[in-house]
């Protein structure tokens, strides 16, 4: 793990070399050398090289691009850089512990809140169009502020995210409501594809009822690609199933959407495949 703080300032690109001692580094092949291939509402990630020897060999013999990078950067966001003054002894040192780290923020109004997500591992062996799918809440209300999907593929895919109070099961697609739609790039296999928060923000209603989610409340979620490229599991477990936990929400088995538009077929059970980002209304603190 890399302690050390490094300071990107805002519109600065910076580059990064990594390696280990043995040759068992996984990256992507891929198409489009220099391009984003990444993103947050912060940083964008760039195409780059993969490196087949130490300093990529005598004259650069062992450099192999187009490559895309796997990992995860953990970041901080410093509001004001009126000046030096903080950066390099920071009021609060950064939580050494690596599983759970949540943020600490207020929104306006000094309401407290405590930021959190709920990952599925990033396995495949199946796909489709799209997944819907149950989220139940514990004893919290959650708001949700952005989400990551799972794709192989690595290059620009449009996406749709809807949400409805009560499982997915029931009514018609008419009562679906669109919570964030774009375009990204695909982030590749292993990796989460993430949808930034703004677009979300987008599609918010002025009370942000669908975004956040009462305690107790079973919501179901429908999620898809326009094109055939959802990635998600095939599983012995049966529909509404738990299929995985935190203290504040159960992700439970859904089915996979053969087609795009949802149509009346749906494949199942599976088990969906991404990350949901989202806060609970009190300080991080209290929340364990």
């Amino acid at each position: 793990t890399y302690d050390e703080r490094l300071m990107l300032k805002s519109g600065q690109t910076m580059s990064f070399y990594v390696m280990m001692n043995d040759k068992i580094l996984r990256y992507n092949d891929t198409n489009n050398f220099g391009q984003v291939y990444s993103s947050t509402d912060h940083l964008m990630f760039y195409e780059g090289t993969g490196v087949g020897d130490w300093w990529g060999g005598e004259g650069g013999e062992y450099l192999y691009r187009p490559r895309t990078w796997n990992g995860s950067i953990r970041y901080e966001v410093i509001q004001s850089l009126g000046s030096n003054e903080g950066l390099d002894k920071p009021e609060k040192e950064p939580d050494k512990e690596t599983d759970r780290k949540p943020d600490r923020e207020a929104d306006k109004g000094d309401v407290t809140t405590c930021s959190k997500e709920i990952t599925t591992p990033y396995t495949s062996d199946t796909g489709s169009f799209g997944n819907m799918f149950d989220v139940q809440t514990k004893s919290k209300a959650i708001t949700i502020t952005s989400m990551s999907l799972y794709t192989n593929i690595t290059i620009n895919i449009t996406y749709e995210i809807y949400t409805k109070r009560g499982s997915f099961r029931g009514l018609g697609l008419d009562s679906w409501q669109l919570l964030a739609s774009g375009s990204v790039i695909g982030a590749g296999s292993g990796v989460g594809t993430h949808i930034p928060s703004k677009h979300f923000l987008q599609h918010r209603d002025r009370n942000n009822s669908m975004t956040t989610i009462p305690p107790n409340t079973i919501q179901g979620f429908y999620v898809t690609f326009t094109t055939n490229d959802m990635n998600h599991d095939q599983t012995s477990m049966s529909e509404g199933e738990i299929m995985i936990s935190n203290d504040d929400i159960d992700v439970l088995v859904g089915v996979g959407v053969p087609d795009y538009p949802a149509g009346a077929t749906l494949s199942g059970p599976r088990e969906w495949r991404g990350q949901i980002k989202y806060i609970i209304h009190e300080s991080c603190e209290s929340a364990f």
